[in-house]
């Protein structure tokens, strides 16, 4: 699902974020920018309307 997808990669732009902060790792790539998520999944997060049936 796209909403898990894009979970997915913010967990891992924080990981890197987190390690780059800490001394772990050089900071050599910017991991906001690298592990953006991508404008096709991004599309396919949004609303979900559903029909209401009129009895209701």
């Amino acid at each position: 699902m796209p909403r898990t997808k894009s979970g997915l990669l913010a967990g891992a732009r924080q990981f890197f974020r987190d390690c780059q902060e800490w001394g772990w790792i050089p900071r050599r790539f910017d991991s906001a920018r690298a592990l953006a998520t991508p404008r096709s999944i991004r599309a396919l997060i949004g609303p979900d309307p559903r029909v209401i049936a009129d009895d209701v």
